[in-house]
């Protein structure tokens, strides 16, 4: 397993309508766990979203938003990782009014791994 890391800063003022993106290629495969990690300014005021290409990951509705103060591990997330898309985004909001950090720690089991 290998392990990917993605930065995403977000200005303040940033809607969800048009939220700020980060984006990585990733080998293909299979996601495994995700860690959120915002920085400790983020004040519950800041919604984080992960998708494959179009498609939501995490969480699975469009419309949702991970929305944490802490660092969030999601375990289990079991997302294939193929040709269809490899391209995985970060996508995010902040309703403060200062600039806020999230990284984002992606566990993916790469194809041919056991």
């Amino acid at each position: 397993m290998a392990i990917y890391a993605l930065t995403l800063t977000i200005p303040g003022g940033t809607t969800a309508s048009n939220p700020a993106t980060a984006k990585m290629q990733v080998p293909f495969g299979k996601l495994i766990k995700c860690i959120f990690i915002p920085d400790s300014s983020s004040n519950g005021n800041v919604g984080v979203q992960l998708w494959r290409g179009l498609k939501p990951i995490l969480p699975r509705n469009q419309n949702a938003w991970i929305i944490t103060d802490f660092p969030l591990v999601i375990d289990g997330v079991d997302e294939k990782i193929d040709r269809e898309s490899n391209l995985i985004i970060l996508k995010g909001y902040n309703s403060n009014t200062y600039d806020v950090t999230v990284q984002m720690l992606l566990d993916v089991m790469e194809e041919g791994e056991k």
